[in-house]
């Protein structure tokens, strides 16, 4: 249809694209798709060059006009027809001809990239989360043959953007979403030729070569300061650990994921490497019905709307080494203020965050809580 549209508004006349056996399949008159065009099948049927109908009569399902044979890879696939008196379509008919069959193989070519493109994409996923002893020599030459060599030394690093409630409706933030992927997946690919990304839902996957973690931090807050000034959207980015052993590369990868959950956790959501996390190592194993049990006995006489308020609060007062001053600055909060909120959290939980013993017990429950929030 996107073919018989663009080629019926340059001649300014109707045309019909039969399929190899003389049925319309697109056609400017709509009535006439699904319907059998004699003219075009024999055309096909008779091997002709063209055929030019001066009759609507003269075959059935046919109007006058000329059709002539679409060739792509030297067979004939179909039949491309111009309604309207000869005089008026034959001029067309080489050029439309040739036309259609750029247009043809201009699709095909795209649909072939698109095929890669799937093919490559399917292929990292499975390397990224294969066993060490599925990582074989059979992997690597197919690896090769996509243009992938695994055996480099890599290096992880994910990324997600944090999407707010007031960033818009679905399809919009889809929308965005999509034009951040195309802008950090050339940033990655121009930052070095052996670099290979690919997106699985929200996570934007970095296969970089190995390299130390300055670099490594530049790239990442080049991704996060270009995604911010463009598109208005924050960055969360988790880095690994530096493994660099293509058999381990997923053990890569879930560092790099706990890095990632690290930043999503944090008030400022600062770049993560896996170096830099502590109990977010082994959050991740623990079960969601025993990190729900444990909030609720961090906070069991509060309701799920003063949970949601104090957690912010608690996140950033750990976050300053419980410094008041540098508390209030961050939450833009009057010094009273926050003493008086402090007091309230442990008036209903009956643990002090400013006492050093329950600070444990809050940040791990602060970090359970952004956990199964993120997950949710």
């Amino acid at each position: 249809m996107q073919i018989v549209t663009e080629i019926s508004n340059i001649i300014g006349q109707h045309v019909n694209m039969m399929d190899c056996k003389g049925y319309i399949i697109a056609s400017t008159n709509s009535e006439r798709i699904g319907t059998l065009h004699e003219g075009a099948k024999t055309v096909i049927d008779e091997f002709l060059s063209e055929l030019v109908i001066y009759s609507d009569e003269e075959y059935a399902g046919s109007k006058r006009g000329i059709n002539l044979p679409l060739m792509f890879e030297e067979k004939c696939v179909g039949v491309i027809g111009i309604t309207g008196e000869r005089e008026q379509v034959e001029k067309y008919g080489q050029i439309i001809k040739k036309m259609t069959e750029i247009l043809m193989l201009d699709t095909y070519v795209k649909e072939q990239k698109l095929l890669d493109q799937r093919l490559k994409k399917r292929f990292i996923e499975e390397w990224l989360f294969a066993e060490t002893n599925s990582i074989n020599q059979e992997l690597i030459e197919r690896g090769l043959m996509l243009g992938v060599d695994i055996t480099l030394p890599r290096r992880i690093m994910i990324a997600t953007p944090i999407i707010m409630e007031t960033d818009g409706e679905g399809n919009k933030i889809e929308h965005v979403i999509n034009q951040v992927e195309k802008s950090v997946k050339k940033i990655v690919l121009q930052h070095n030729n052996d670099n290979v990304f690919i997106r699985i839902g929200s996570k934007m996957i970095a296969i970089i070569s190995q390299q130390g973690d300055d670099r490594l931090r530049q790239l990442a807050k080049q991704l996060v300061t270009t995604t911010f000034k463009c598109y208005g959207l924050k960055l969360a980015v988790g880095v690994d650990n530096n493994l660099g052993n293509y058999k381990i590369i997923h053990t890569s990868y879930i560092n790099a994921e706990k890095a990632l959950k690290a930043c999503l956790a944090s008030s400022q959501h600062e770049i993560k490497f896996y170096e830099d996390i502590n109990l977010e190592i082994f959050m991740g194993e623990i079960p969601k019905h025993l990190k729900e049990e444990f909030i609720k006995k961090i906070f069991r006489d509060c309701t799920l709307e003063e949970v949601e308020n104090f957690i912010p609060i608690l996140k950033v007062l750990f976050e300053v080494n419980g410094s008041i001053k540098c508390a209030c600055e961050r939450l833009f909060m009057h010094k009273n203020t926050l003493q008086y909120k402090l007091k309230k959290i442990a008036e209903k939980t009956h643990h002090d965050p400013r006492n050093l013993n329950n600070a444990a017990l809050f940040y791990i429950a602060i970090y359970f809580f952004c956990d199964m929030r993120d997950v949710d």
